[in-house]
């Protein structure tokens, strides 16, 4: 039963992604997260500072909105998570794709090897951020 709600909310995200391509980025984006003091857990951090960093190094506007219930919101029950216009995308990668969909990259003047190297050191990265107790 999980594995097919999985597949359902992939399938969903993915569908979402191709229909927003053709639409710029929203004016009224909202990051999803719970409240950072209270109740953000050390992994869910790591990700939501994550994908904070990308969408300001992108140059993209967006506000943060911390709701006790972020995890209930999110459609694969994970974050962060974004609102982009009718779009909700949940998690880094699935977030990155969709800001490609826009036409907005942080790689499009790296090559193959760059960005396999890249991809290594995000990975890289993330795994230190996540054990660190």
């Amino acid at each position: 039963m999980i594995g097919k709600m999985t597949a359902n909310v992939l399938l969903t995200q993915s569908l979402s992604v191709e229909l927003g391509s053709a639409e710029p980025w929203p004016q009224d984006v909202a990051l999803y997260q719970t409240y950072e003091v209270e109740q953000i857990l050390l992994p869910d951090n790591a990700s939501t500072m994550a994908v904070q960093a990308f969408l300001h190094m992108a140059g993209l506007d967006f506000v943060v909105e911390m709701r006790s219930n972020a995890e209930e919101m999110s459609p694969s029950g994970r974050l962060p998570f974004i609102k982009a216009g009718a779009f909700v995308v949940a998690e880094m990668d699935p977030i990155v794709s969709f800001v490609n969909t826009k036409g907005i990259s942080l790689t499009g003047n790296l090559d193959n090897s760059q960005k396999a190297d890249m991809r290594a050191y995000m990975s890289l990265g993330q795994l230190k951020l996540l054990v660190i107790k």
